[in-house]
């Protein structure tokens, strides 16, 4: 490195030690030294300079145009930037060999002292990288607040490398051997200048000739210990490092080149760089090489052939270089293994979804909010409208348009549901079969949001829905009619029944004993049963009016119905000695005499299908939310598991009238009274251990 590196110019040098005075930028050959840090940036990726304490930038290196374009230019985020200057160089002035620091505008910055005899003269800094994937909101929220146009913002966020915790150690290691390298080399430089001084001196006294030759000895052992540390410095660069001459022989290289490629130091001396390829990767190799020393520079990707006979891929970059006059070729190698794996993984997995996404029935596309143009549609899709879909505007593909949808979900994804799914229903325009779509918006491979859309053809599910509708209409009508039917007929048949009732009872009490017994008896068998009639038709009544003459819903207490059923039913609690307990029942939400009407059937059930012992019954409620489940339990006989469903049906009896008087009506009109108020009614039971009657209702508000 030597000489090259600074101006040979004595005259440039000030008689006196202040080196601050120093004008660097005359001092250092600029050139030499930007080569250097353009090697290391463009193998590191990272941005590097040379800045005096002035603030004057001496060299500088890969730049990010997120910050030449954008943080350096507006006025509040370049406040940002002079503030992580600042901080740095504060850092360094006070002694430290180097500092870390992550500005405010997200980006890391590192920087070393220039020190020389003890006085800090300039800094060397790298920077503008990430050491983490980077916050994408937070940068979307800066260009929002500094008026950055935010697509071509991203797109220079994407420029900023992203260099992992492990290598920044390396880097810094750079960094400050770097800065030392440049101060002993400059140190070395103005002692071998003093030394000349006292050179001359000494030809003109020669008494000074013995100091002369001592410092001569000195600065010449100066220059090989600053190749020492040179070396420190390249073996210090991760990847590899290598230095060819024109006759392409290896005059340098690190340590790290060794280890890759297993070579060891005498056999790097014998080695030829194209030995390090094969096939048409040699040839290419050799014409790069070539393109170096005519044209300044290129770059390679190729495999890297071991002695192992390993073949690793590999970026390599390529800088003309000279020494004096001969040219040379400085170049660097990163190793793409992890790269080339990752993208590797990357492309399976981006197979597995999309062979995902076509094994779905459903139709499935991507489409840009902005441009509306379709990015992606799966099997389904392709099939259903055209192979040819991906790059149409998702309009005119899907729908024939020839402008956005009016019912476009974008504005909705995009604003009050983004984040979430937006579910809707809607018939497409060109097939006519309507879909149920879930639209959300997510990121695209490249970091723009799109709209995604899965749509499940519910053309089946919308005709059998317009059918059961149609269906529960003709037998919503039907059942009233039959309801009114029940009701005129039953309420029609009364007073004829009653004549016919009134007559065989005339008959009975003029000619009984008059006529044999025969036909008393059929007489009394003829007036039994017009009493059974009546008493049918008067249960057909009280089982229609449950829908014909209910009355408007309204809050009530079911305390307040219990003591009405017990009431009414008081005569029969006495005769056989209930015992009924009760929870305190809450206010609910129906018409109160039908549950009166409810309670009174299932506590008179309850009584009637006694056992020896005497019946107890127990009326329980408990909250379930928006509703009430209450319990009516007793110690009766009990039913069978295979008519716990059957009780409920109109005039079914599992007794004989000779047992068990009734017809049957009861239950069907507590299951018309809960169905009426949308709850449920059901038992439990085991036939001799009692029954159990469930039932829900609305609880009142606030309860």
């Amino acid at each position: 490195m030597g000489d090259n590196y600074f101006s040979s110019n004595k005259d440039d040098w000030p008689e006196s030690g202040d080196f601050i005075a120093l004008e660097l930028e005359r001092l250092i050959d600029l050139e030499a030294n930007k080569k250097l840090l353009d090697s290391f940036c463009d193998s590191v990726g990272v941005a590097a300079a040379l800045i005096d304490l002035q603030g004057t930038v001496l060299l500088g290196s890969r730049w990010q145009p997120i910050c030449t374009d954008y943080h350096r230019v507006n006025a509040d985020t370049c406040k940002k930037c002079i503030e992580s200057d600042t901080i740095l160089a504060n850092s360094l002035s006070g002694g430290e060999r180097y500092c870390l620091y992550k500005c405010r505008n997200g980006l890391t910055d590192a920087a070393a002292p220039l020190i020389l005899e003890d006085q800090h003269i300039a800094n060397v800094f790298v920077g503008q990288f990430l050491t983490a994937q980077p916050d994408v909101d937070f940068f979307r929220t800066q260009a929002t607040r500094y008026g950055f146009d935010e697509t071509a913002y991203l797109e220079a966020l994407a420029r900023v490398p992203i260099i992992d915790e492990d290598k920044i150690p390396s880097i810094t290691s750079f960094l400050v051997n770097f800065a030392e390298m440049q101060a002993n080399i400059l140190l070395d430089h103005k002692r071998q200048i003093e030394s000349e001084r006292r050179l001359n001196k000494a030809r003109q006294h020669i008494e000074n000739l013995q100091e002369f030759e001592s410092e001569l000895l000195a600065a010449h052992e100066k220059v090989a210990l600053e190749k020492d540390f040179s070396d420190m410095v390249i073996n210090s660069l991760p990847g590899i490092f290598y230095l060819i001459d024109q006759k392409g022989r290896f005059q340098r290289w690190n340590k790290n080149f060794e280890t890759v490629t297993g070579y060891s130091t005498t056999e790097m001396r014998e080695l030829h760089p194209l030995d390090l390829f094969s096939g048409p990767e040699k040839e290419l190799a050799q014409h790069r090489i070539n393109q170096v020393f005519s044209q300044g520079n290129s770059n390679l990707e190729a495999l890297l052939h071991t002695k192992e006979g390993a073949r690793i891929p590999y970026f390599f970059t390529g800088l003309k270089f000279s020494v004096g006059s001969e040219p040379f070729l400085l170049g660097t190698g990163v190793d793409l293994s992890s790269q080339k794996e990752a993208t590797r993984l990357i492309e399976e997995d981006r197979k597995r979804v999309l062979s995902l996404l076509d094994g779905i029935e459903d139709v499935i596309y991507v489409a840009d909010p902005e441009t509306y143009e379709l990015l992606h549609a799966n099997k389904v899709a392709l099939d259903a409208w055209g192979d040819d879909l991906i790059g149409k505007k998702c309009y005119t593909a899907l729908q024939s348009r020839d402008e956005p949808c009016p019912f476009c979900t974008n504005e909705k994804i995009f604003g009050e549901y983004r984040g979430k799914a937006y579910v809707w229903e809607f018939q497409n325009e060109v097939n006519k079969r309507w879909y149920r779509c879930s639209d959300k918006a997510i990121e695209w491979v490249d970091g723009r949001l799109v709209r995604f859309e899965i749509a499940s053809d519910i053309t089946q599910r919308k005709l059998l829905e317009t059918q059961l509708t149609e269906n529960n209409k003709a037998l919503e009508r039907s059942n009233q009619e039959l309801e009114q039917f029940a009701y005129v007929a039953s309420h029609d048949l009364q007073e004829p029944l009653r004549m016919v009732a009134s007559y065989l009872q005339l008959l009975a009490d003029r000619y009984r004993g008059q006529l044999d017994e025969k036909a008393d008896r059929y007489i009394n068998y003829a007036y039994d049963g017009a009493e059974r009639m009546h008493s049918l038709i008067n249960d057909l009544l009280l089982y229609s009016r449950v829908s014909t003459q209910g009355k408007a819903f309204s809050t009530f207490s079911l305390d307040h119905a219990l003591r009405s059923a017990l009431q009414n039913l008081q005569i029969l609690i006495k005769e056989h000695g209930a015992e009924i307990t009760s929870d305190s029942l809450p206010q609910v939400v129906g018409d109160t005499n039908q549950f009166t009407q409810l309670l009174q059937n299932l506590i008179g059930n309850a009584i009637k299908f006694r056992t020896e012992s005497g019946p107890r019954i127990q009326i329980r409620s408990k909250d379930q939310g928006d509703d009430v489940l209450v319990s009516v339990s007793d110690n009766g006989i009990g039913i069978e598991p295979r008519h716990k469903e059957r009780i409920f049906d109109i005039f079914k009896r599992l007794h004989t009238r000779e047992h068990y008087s009734g017809n049957g009506i009861g239950l069907a009109v507590c299951k018309r009274i809960i169905e009426r108020h949308g709850g449920t009614i059901w038992c439990e039971s085991e036939e001799g251990h009692g029954t159990t009657f469930f039932f829900t209702i609305k609880k009142a508000a606030g309860t």
